[in-house]
């Protein structure tokens, strides 16, 4: 048999798996809704909704079965403060993680509700908006003591090891951004360093890990936090800076951003140092995306990949 790299599993296929795991009512229909980091389908059971989520095999953050706990109990956790988010739901076995056997191996899944919205750019209130949720939850998670642990966003995390992986694709890479890849790599590495031996009051802790701005949905002036799987523990500037990565190709992203951060300093103080070092982070957030995809083999790492992601670079290094 041929090795696979990823796998769509048909829609059909799951009913039964919905049927064996979760207590739903008939009929049970599954629709797919997206391909993606993750595959996400639609679950119709009676008058109700949910979404079934099919993780990727083999993610670098997700290397064993215990490493998609924390999503869970995080979830749970900020739920019952009330925080708007998408819960998961139990299995039959009261637990939240199933499994499933396909062509590259093995495929954990997990059941969310189901919430009315679209993902869409942020506006200055929906940013600013967003910003409140996100200081709560760094407030909130002060107090958390989860039974699951995880990878951490450290620097050899972030940076270090995402060099490691790069290097083995540095003869594709133009000569210039060679340089310029290993320009940043130092400085941020340096800089982030320096930060981290500061320790100031609250500045790491758990966080989401990936404020990509199209990861929640908006309903009714209301938004809805999705994708916790890369939540972990890290500093806090990071989680802000996943978010400032991902308004890189708005035109407006300067004006989103200090909305997003003055609605984030509502809930929180947070020291200039906490908000110089973003930057930086922003560079790891691209080397890290960089290295983290290309160890999937169903992504064509051609020269367009390359250019495109060097292209993001050259535009955080005017952030410096």
């Amino acid at each position: 048999m041929l090795r696979v790299a990823r796998s769509v599993i048909i829609s059909e296929e799951l009913c039964n798996v919905v049927r064996d795991n979760y207590d739903f009512q008939e009929p049970v229909r599954v629709k797919l809704l997206s391909v993606g980091d993750n595959d996400h389908y639609l679950i119709n059971s009676g008058n109700e909704n949910y979404v079934l989520r099919i993780y990727r095999n083999n993610k670098p953050w997700l290397i064993k079965k215990s490493d998609y706990f924390l999503e869970f109990e995080l979830l749970e956790y900020l739920k019952s403060f009330n925080i708007p988010l998408s819960k998961p739901i139990k299995r039959k076995d009261k637990q939240f993680l199933g499994s499933l056997e396909v062509p590259e191996g093995k495929r954990y899944f997990a059941v969310f509700e189901y919430l009315n919205g679209s993902t869409r750019k942020n506006t200055n209130k929906s940013a600013e908006k967003l910003g409140n949720i996100i200081s709560r939850i760094h407030d909130l998670t002060r107090d958390f003591r989860p039974k699951s642990t995880k990878k951490k966003f450290d620097v050899k995390f972030l940076l270090e090891d995402s060099s490691s992986v790069l290097k083995n694709f540095c003869y594709e890479f133009k000569y210039g951004d060679r340089v310029l890849l290993n320009k940043l790599f130092l400085e941020a590495k340096s800089r982030i360093s320096n930060f981290a031996r500061l320790n100031l009051e609250n500045s790491w802790g758990l966080i989401i890990g990936d404020l990509n701005q199209y990861n929640h949905l908006h309903h009714n002036s209301k938004i809805y936090l999705l994708d916790f799987d890369l939540c972990g523990y890290g500093w806090r500037s990071y989680d802000l800076a996943t978010y400032r990565w991902s308004l890189l190709k708005d035109n407006n992203s300067e004006r989103i951003w200090h909305k997003f951060l003055e609605g984030y300093s509502k809930n929180r103080n947070f020291m200039n140092e906490e908000i110089e070092i973003i930057p930086y982070f922003v560079i790891a957030r691209q080397m890290w995306i960089m290295a983290s995809n290309s160890t999937y083999q169903d992504l064509p790492l051609n020269k367009k990949y390359w250019d495109n992601n060097f292209k993001t670079l050259k535009k955080i290094e005017k952030l410096l």
